[in-house]
């Protein structure tokens, strides 16, 4: 019920608690969205170094974005669902494959979506990445591909799905800042469908 505030709470918190010029980790144990919105407050320009702390099999790392071999990329797939709309909906799967899930959703949904586009690592799984370098380097990749959409696109709504670690959502959220109308989404294991949560960009951003 507090999706509305989360933006507000976690904004005061960082500019109270972080300073400028200053290194710090991040342990995100929470939902999705948050780590997305986390990872927008403390996009490049706030000066803030900040290493997420990522739950793995092996116990807690950081995810550091140090430069390292080559990592699996996503493989990508593109719907056109409507030449009328001016929508787009991502579908990211990391830890699972979630095209089903969200191809139903939006089916059953009021969306209008012109494309829908897919990611998905061809060997899902818990342990689908191997550490803050590769996580780094998916989020740049899925921002690459955002970055091709036409002016209709970018005038639209972009809906993100996923599932996968946190820190891929927060490195994902520390560039969105040019992705104009953003509406993320949680998944509902009682009802097995997505529901919204918070829709950018929020009042008061910086």
């Amino acid at each position: 019920y507090s999706w509305e505030d989360v933006f507000q709470i976690l904004e005061k918190f960082v500019c109270e608690k972080m300073k400028k010029n200053e290194e710090y980790q991040i342990a995100l144990e929470t939902s999705l969205s948050i780590s997305f919105t986390v990872g927008r407050i403390l996009n490049p320009k706030t000066g803030i170094k900040v290493i997420p702390i990522q739950k793995t099999l092996d116990g807690h790392s950081q995810w550091t974005r140090e430069e390292s071999s080559q990592q699996k990329e996503f493989l990508i797939e593109k719907d056109i669902l409507s030449e009328d709309a001016n929508d787009m909906a991502i579908s990211i799967g990391i830890t699972h494959d979630i095209n089903a899930d969200v191809k139903e959703f939006i089916d059953n949904s009021e969306l209008e979506i012109a494309v829908c586009e897919r990611f998905l690592l061809e060997d899902c799984g818990t342990d689908a990445i191997k550490n803050g370098s590769h996580a780094w380097a998916l989020a740049k990749q899925i921002n690459g591909e955002i970055g091709k959409r036409t002016g209709k696109l970018k005038r639209g709504t972009l809906h993100i799905f996923v599932a996968g670690p946190n820190s891929v959502m927060f490195y994902l959220g520390m560039q969105s800042m040019m992705y104009g109308k953003v509406q993320l989404y949680e998944y509902d294991a009682v009802t097995y469908s997505y529901y919204p949560t918070i829709l950018f960009p929020q009042r008061g951003e910086l």
